[in-house]
Formats: C-alpha cells, sequence, structure tokens
C-alpha cells in the first residue's frame, strides 16, 4: 500500500486539494476543472456518501457543497465535516439567494456561501479564504502537537454567524470577515 504522500503525489499538498460535491455533471466538471488550472488538486463526487469516502480515503482542505444532493440534506453533511475532519473547511453553493439557507450554512459550519451563477474571480476568492483558513487550523493542530496541551474545540458554534446576512437593494455586494465580496440580493 502506497503511502498518503505518495498517493496524493509530492506537489499536492492537504490544503490546496478542494472537493466538488455537485450532482450536476457540467457544474461539477466545470468546477474541477476551473480549480485544477489554478493549481488546486481537485476532485468531483456526485452525493455525500461519495464525499465521505473521498474525505476519509484522502486529504483535502476544502470542500465545496452544493445544497441541494441526492439522498442527503447538504448541511447535514457540512456538519459531518464540521465536527469529524479537523483542518478542512466548506463552502456552500446553491441557485437560490436565500438568507435563511445561508445561515443554515453558515450554523452547520460553512466557513464561505457562493450563489450560483458565480464568477471564476468570486469562486477562487472563496476557496482562496477557505484554503487559508484551513492552513491556519492544520498549522494550529501541527503546533499543539508539539506540545503537551490537549486540542481544543475546532471553532465555537455561532463563529460564522457574522458571514451572512441580508443587504438592502438588490445587487448590494457584501463583504465576508475576510474582506471576500459575496453578491447578497434580496427579494421583495
Amino acid at each position: 500500500m502506497l503511502k498518503k504522500k505518495e498517493r496524493m503525489g509530492t506537489s499536492t499538498h492537504r490544503a490546496h486539494s478542494v472537493l466538488v460535491v455537485d450532482n450536476d455533471v457540467a457544474m461539477r466538471d466545470f468546477l474541477t476543472f476551473v480549480l485544477d488550472d489554478a493549481g488546486y488538486g481537485c476532485t468531483g463526487v456526485p452525493d455525500a456518501a461519495a464525499a465521505r469516502d473521498e474525505l476519509l480515503a484522502r486529504d483535502y482542505g476544502v470542500v465545496l457543497i452544493d445544497v441541494r444532493l441526492p439522498r442527503e440534506r447538504a448541511h447535514d453533511l457540512v456538519q459531518w465535516v464540521s465536527s469529524a475532519l479537523l483542518g478542512v473547511e466548506s463552502v456552500v453553493m446553491s441557485t437560490l439567494d436565500d438568507p435563511g439557507i445561508a445561515e443554515a450554512a453558515s450554523s452547520s459550519g460553512a466557513c464561505g456561501w457562493l450563489v450560483k451563477p458565480f464568477s471564476v474571480d468570486e469562486l477562487l476568492g472563496m476557496v482562496r479564504n477557505a484554503n487559508g483558513r484551513a492552513q491556519r487550523v492544520q498549522g494550529g493542530v501541527a503546533a499543539r502537537r508539539n506540545t503537551a496541551e490537549p486540542d481544543e474545540p475546532r471553532i465555537p458554534p455561532g463563529f460564522y454567524a457574522g458571514l451572512v446576512g441580508r443587504s438592502e437593494g438588490a445587487g448590494h455586494e457584501r463583504r465576508t470577515r475576510a474582506g471576500i465580496p459575496c453578491r447578497w440580493t434580496s427579494r421583495g
């Protein structure tokens, strides 16, 4: 059996790998193509069960999850990633521009929210932000392994609540805590 580093290849670091979970084949192929082209090692899977298998088999830093998945809610997968995988960040994607769904994703543990259609720059900015978070968590875990201190909880509940919210006026642009632009529109 190959060691994990050999299986992944020496140039792909955990935080530079992205898993795309979307049952739409065209969207999944497009996202993996764009992210591969941007230098992220990227794999696509069609549902939550395949995502869990892939996440347990290989190291990833970021998981892009479509909100509408077959057989399981995306928020359940986000919660599983948040609780089971330290140093892996989730970003939820949806065609619905609904702050309630964004709030549910955030409270489940997602660090970002993208409304389809989104630009390549928005996608790469969000993945870069999530990747940075993953690297910081992974670095903190490595530093704690060298001390006698026990691991602390990953991130307190509600930490991401400031990432989502309503904005006034259609097409208003809002920024996350990291300064990444997110397009929010209000439905009135």
